[in-house]
């Protein structure tokens, strides 16, 4: 059936219904197809950009790249005029608007742009939408977005993998990424969804695609598999028709409009501006627009790490059960935005991960019975205005049409909030949100959330876990929490210290690396990228307790860091051991390189060599007092032989809880200090049983303020034999 042939079969239409499907085919085309005048840059660093990232300075031929104006009419709730500004880092995210076939995208005070139409529709029939601003607007309005536009009118005819459209999309894209040092954000409306497709796609600076580059793309009614318009043609719409109820319905609104293949025909209508569907849907787009296309087959989906937020009009309109074209369809039929079906606009093959999705719904009558019904039954108080469906005529001026989706609160909101969550998760994470951190299951707890910077809702005593900067003195909160960039991506991150307490003692404490990133929702979370306790960072010494003394900046986005743990023997309150390390983040590990342990060997060592060289110790590692003994005994002891034979040897050191330690604490007195740890030399000859072997013991102690260093403050020689020291494992505590 031709158009002219459809048009005879509605003469006997109610008006209402012949001027709107009069209007169907108007407002597609009229709203595509109104022209636009150029736009100033604005002023501040995105401006730079615009200039840098022009069509003229990549060669983009007539294409139109420009900074977004800010109109003086794009009013705040306060009634301000909406200004761009900076986000919290003092920077500006590119966000890249692109409209659909046949349109344009620029924005100027004309409002004649496909993003710059107010926001003046909402497919709540109770409510209404004030229109204070348009999409670009509300965008500029996000601290951070700046909104740029990419016009292609000039070539809309042709397919997304022409040189001025796709290609040329991700010249701009590359140049304001690296303009700006930030990924960049693209909405795009209808086919501008499938050329930013293309774009992201494509392989830039010997990547496979532009992943890296972008981080959200936006669609408002995106054929991702093909449009209901792409059939109107004159010898295809007849054809689709016969199809599915969709097509049906839009064919029989359209027919409304006459034989818009005819030039003479004059309605009087707006359909006569229309030009001829075939000659805008037989273009190469056009064709490459019907479903099943091999060019729409030949387009890849999104790339992963891409966020993809889909949004889709959805008119139901309600026919008689009579069907139409020798065909018989359900009561309720869904027709998308009557362009593009609501399938193909949220087609999930279009992406590789799970992603967003909206839609409007907006219902219509064309049920002439009951939408008469519907009205007397409104009219006396009956039903709400909620519940009867609208008038078709509206299905052409609504928020769910195809051209009015950037006008839809409804799907300008999500838009809005998917951007503006975007930036939000680029922001450095801060103390103030570890309050409200995600803790792991760890030291007997349960994984769960910090509140106000605890773990709540434990069972009775059985413990507790928090922040540990959170009730530190200020002096000592910047060892327990450092902020920064960590993992490298440019964003601030925060390397925080938990301090955990379970079955009556304390756990070594937890170090837990925190990233912001957008959680399954598209809202920023803040995200446990890597976690470990203190104990596990090193094999050796690996305590019960590991204490964070310090944290300070390393080289790249390390971070040193010194704790101490406990050596073999010490006791659970009294670690010894210093631990330095640089931590960093790899994804979700924790690496771990330029160890270094400060213990008392190294002085103990230094001791008995000078005593078994003859020379006096060091004066910087034992007092005066010490040494004059220990050097006496070298030339009194009875055993001299093997005294100096003991002090050749590689001295083994102990807690002051080891067993030998615990039933001869007469070896470990302090002559001169304290003592935290015992370290002994033995000699190597052996006597017969019961006669002992010579043994030296020096006690040591750290000297204050330098857990780094060791003064001798004990020594002790004599005959010790563990053969006669009850419960006393001689081979697991000397060695042979």
């Amino acid at each position: 059936m031709s158009a002219g042939s459809a048009l005879s079969g509605a003469a006997s239409w109610p008006t209402g219904l012949r001027r709107a499907a009069a209007l169907v085919v108007v407002a597609v085309a009229a709203a595509l197809l109104a022209p636009a005048p150029p736009v100033q840059a604005a002023a501040g660093a995105p401006s730079d950009w615009a200039a840098t990232c022009s069509s003229k300075a990549l060669g983009l031929g007539e294409v139109d790249v420009r900074l977004a104006d800010e109109l003086d009419d794009d009013r705040n709730p306060d009634g301000s005029p909406v200004r761009v500004r900076p986000d919290g880092r003092g920077r500006h995210v590119p966000v890249i608007m692109v409209h659909g076939w046949v349109s344009r995208s620029t924005h100027d005070a004309g409002r004649t742009g496909t993003f710059s139409s107010r926001i003046d529709l909402t497919a709540n029939r109770l409510g209404t939408a004030s229109g204070d601003r348009s999409l670009i607007g509300q965008l500029q309005r996000i601290p951070g977005a700046a909104v740029f536009t990419f016009d292609y009118r000039d070539y809309a005819a042709r397919w997304v993998d022409d040189e001025h459209l796709g290609p040329a999309l991700g010249k701009v894209i590359d140049c304001l990424y690296a303009r700006s040092g930030e990924e960049v954000v693209v909405v795009g409306h209808s086919m501008g969804g499938l050329i930013a497709r293309h774009a992201v796609n494509s392989s830039s600076d010997g990547e496979p695609d532009r992943a890296g580059k972008v981080s959200t793309v936006v669609t408002f009614g995106t054929p991702n598999t093909g449009s209901l318009a792409a059939l109107l043609s004159d010898a295809a719409a007849d054809a689709a028709a016969t199809t599915g109820p969709a097509l049906a319905v839009v064919r029989l609104l359209l027919a409304g409009c006459g034989r818009l293949a005819s030039d003479e025909v004059e309605t009087g209508t707006l359909c006569d501006k229309i030009p001829p569907p075939a000659r805008t849907f037989d273009s190469q787009a056009g064709v490459a627009l019907r479903a099943g296309s091999p060019e729409l087959a030949a387009l890849e989906p999104f790339p992963r790490g891409v966020t993809v937020d889909a949004l889709a009009g959805d008119a139901t309109f309600t026919v008689p059960r009579l069907g139409w074209f020798g065909t018989s369809y359900e009561t309720e039929v869904g027709t998308g935005d009557l362009i593009v079906g609501r399938g193909s606009a949220l087609d999930p093959t279009a992406t590789r991960d799970t992603d967003l999705t909206r839609t409007v719904s907006c219902a219509y009558q064309l049920d002439a019975a009951r939408g008469l019904r519907d009205d007397i039954l409104l009219k006396v108080g009956l039903i709400s205005k909620a519940d009867v469906a609208a008038s078709p005529l509206g299905a052409f001026s609504g928020p769910c049409f195809h051209t009015s989706l950037m006008r839809s609160v409804e799907l300008t909101n999500e838009a809005t909030g998917a951007i503006s969550d975007d930036i939000a998760a680029r922001q450095p994470v801060t103390g103030r949100d570890l309050l409200a951190a995600p803790v792991p299951a760890s030291c007997q707890h349960e994984a769960g959330r910090l509140t106000d910077g605890a773990l709540r809702g434990l069972p009775p005593n059985t413990g507790d876990m928090k922040l540990a900067w959170k009730d530190a003195a200020a002096a000592e909160k910047a060892k327990y929490l450092r902020l920064g960039d960590f993992d490298g991506d440019g964003r601030g991150d925060a390397l925080a210290v938990l301090d955990c307490y379970a079955g009556g003692v304390d756990w070594p404490q937890i170090l837990a690396y925190y990233t912001r990133a957008r959680g399954a929702d598209g809202a920023p979370a803040l995200r446990l990228s890597a976690w470990n306790y203190t104990t596990d960072l090193v094999k050796d010494p690996s305590g019960e307790r590991g204490d964070v003394l310090s944290m300070s900046p390393a080289a790249g986005s390390g971070t040193t860091i010194s704790y101490v743990t406990q050596q073999d023997g010490d006791a659970g309150c009294c670690p010894t051991a210093l631990v330095t390390a640089t931590l960093g983040l790899a994804g979700k590990k924790i690496t771990v390189t330029d160890v270094s342990v400060a213990t008392e060997q190294p002085a103990a060592t230094r001791f008995l060599a000078d005593l078994a060289g003859g020379r006096a110790p060091d004066p910087r590692l034992v007092s005066s007092s010490v040494s004059s003994r220990a050097q006496r005994d070298l030339t009194t002891f009875d055993d001299r032989e093997g005294l100096r034979a003991a002090l050749g040897q590689a001295p083994t050191c102990l807690g002051l809880v080891s067993p030998v330690m615990a039933f001869n604490d007469n070896l470990y007195t302090p002559n001169d200090g304290g003592v935290e740890r015992v370290c002994y030399v033995r000699s190597p000859s052996r006597a017969s049983p019961g006669a002992g072997n010579v043994y030296a013991f020096i006690g040591l102690s750290r000297v204050e303020g330098d857990l780094t260093a060791w003064r001798v403050t004990s020594w002790a020689v004599g005959y010790f034999d563990p053969y006669f020291e009850p419960g006393f494992d001689r081979d697991a505590d000397l060695g042979d």
